[in-house]
């Protein structure tokens, strides 16, 4: 009954984990883990603290939950429980990727990877060792029937076309557990590859861009320029070409907002402003956040009076 109240308990901080109620679910979690102690299940209590970890980890606490999970992973492996260890493993993955931590995710789902071939190889050991077994027992049958009807010739031939039909049937059953096992070790590859794949594309895009508004960063703008001058494209103008534009725009009074409204105030304005810079200027323009409360509108090919128009909508809308 204790077991059953555990379990059920530790299931229920699971539903709270995927709703992303994460208080609900450390609570429960932690009732699960007092009475797996209690029991001296530390299966159960591995599981248990856990979820406590996502919990701590899904409610900003990230340091701290990855402590509890990590300590739960020790608690798997002395068990030697690697299959809830690489399960455990991939939610802590998927855990980092949720909160933005990239670098941290793409370590720890090669970390699952290192896990899963390990017990891929395990599992094929075992799938063959459990074959040569049979062969072996088969072989030790055929032997003592070959003696037995050593007498006849005709038996003894009978017996021969059967162990050959035997080591057929088991060479053939070796090539089919074979392919089947690395078929299923290239699948989960190429699952992990794919998530590696997303995991870098996010990291790219994280490089190139301010984490707070989104808009491009100095870093960003730097390396274009960086390529216009390594291609040729921002060398020396003809008159007639249409020049280039910079337009360099700064929120007054911000220090009063943040001081006022704290922080978290000053962000919502600086979030706000970028969305009204990207929706005044065209497609081509490049509007990134230089620092601080500072913004930066590259316009390529603008004229003066494209500039000019331009300087006004931005006034109008961030007005």
């Amino acid at each position: 009954m204790a077991r059953s109240e555990a379990t059920l308990l530790n299931n229920i901080g699971d539903s709270n984990l995927r709703s992303h109620n994460y208080p609900a679910a450390e609570q429960y979690a932690r009732q699960a883990l007092d009475k797996y102690r209690a029991l001296d299940d530390q299966g159960g209590a591995a599981a248990a603290q856990a979820n406590i970890g996502f919990a701590l980890m899904g409610q900003g606490s990230v340091s701290q939950g990855a402590a509890e999970v990590r300590a739960a992973l020790k608690r798997m492996q002395d068990a030697g429980a690697k299959a809830d260890e690489e399960d455990v493993l991939g939610e802590l993955g998927r855990m980092y990727e949720q909160l933005g931590l990239y670098r941290e995710a793409v370590a720890t789902i090669r970390e699952q990877q290192a896990l899963s071939q390990a017990l891929f190889r395990t599992d094929r050991e075992k799938a063959v060792a459990a074959l040569q077994e049979q062969f072996d027992a088969a072989q030790r049958e055929k032997q003592i029937e070959l003696l037995a009807r050593a007498n006849s010739l005709k038996d003894a031939e009978i017996s021969n076309q059967h162990l050959q039909q035997v080591v057929t049937l088991l060479g053939a059953v070796v090539t089919v557990m074979g392919g089947f096992f690395v078929f299923l070790l290239y699948r989960r590859v190429q699952r992990t590859n794919e998530k590696l794949r997303q995991a870098n594309q996010q990291l790219e895009f994280h490089a190139s861009r301010d984490p707070l508004t989104g808009l491009f960063n100095r870093r960003s703008f730097i390396e274009l320029m960086q390529q216009r001058t390594a291609t040729g494209a921002g060398g020396a103008r003809r008159e007639d070409d249409v020049p280039d534009g910079l337009l360099v725009l700064d929120i007054d009074h911000f220090k009063n907002i943040n001081d006022s409204l704290g922080h978290a105030g000053g962000d919502t304005v600086l979030v706000e402003v970028a969305k009204r810079l990207r929706a005044a200027v065209r497609d081509t323009d490049m509007v990134m956040r230089w620092g601080g409360e500072e913004f930066l509108i590259f316009s390529p090919k603008a004229n003066a009076e494209h500039l000019k128009n331009l300087a006004q909508r931005v006034l109008k809308v961030v007005a």
